[in-house]
């Protein structure tokens, strides 16, 4: 209980400073001193609800556990899916986009591949075993429509930069796919807080 209503207090914070954030660029009235600190801040907050996360979904690994679905609880048996990968991969997505851009990475990327939401091991789960257990589930949509939304949104980042079109790319990345990379780890915490919650 402690840590979801910690976690809560955390998003709240990131999500208040991301707002700011994005209502200073698309006023540009906020310096780039002032900025910086919002970006720290937010980046600070987001850390902090990721290591969260992680030390609470690492006690997934060696429990079953049971999430709420409008069928009722159905049980998620030890290592069946490790949401605190998930979060970490879809979280290192910017990081990868980021040295794409920059040039460094000599990594080939293909939008007609990355916009594929069922290829990662979180999608291959949100599309199989599941969809199969927790389909019913207003989370696990949730979970599913955001999740296709930030592939999208990374295939975008990387369509503009193969077009030329840099200046996009820096914006899709830190506007667009930076809000779906946020919707889709917050789905995630919340996935891991139901879980935590019915293990009490």
């Amino acid at each position: 209980m402690m840590f979801s209503m910690l976690s809560l207090i955390v998003n709240a914070i990131v999500i208040t400073a991301i707002g700011v954030e994005l209502v200073a660029i698309a006023l540009g009235v906020a310096s780039a001193d002032q900025l910086l600190i919002v970006s720290a801040i937010s980046g600070l907050s987001t850390a902090l609800s990721f290591k969260l996360s992680k030390d609470a979904l690492a006690k997934l690994k060696n429990e079953p556990v049971s999430i709420d679905t409008s069928a009722g609880k159905r049980e998620v048996a030890p290592g069946e899916y490790n949401l605190y990968e998930a979060m970490e991969a879809h979280l290192a997505w910017k990081r990868r986009l980021t040295n794409y851009l920059d040039g460094r990475s000599a990594e080939e990327l293909h939008p007609h591949i990355i916009c594929l939401d069922n290829r990662c091991s979180l999608g291959e789960w949100l599309y199989g075993s599941g969809r199969t257990r927790f389909g019913d589930s207003e989370l696990f949509k949730r979970l599913t429509d955001e999740h296709a939304l930030f592939h999208f949104h990374a295939s975008k980042v990387v369509e503009a930069h193969q077009s030329g079109n840099r200046t996009l790319a820096y914006r899709i990345l830190s506007e667009d796919f930076a809000r779906q990379s946020k919707r889709t780890v917050d789905c995630l915490t919340q996935l891991n807080m139901q879980v935590e919650g019915n293990e009490a």
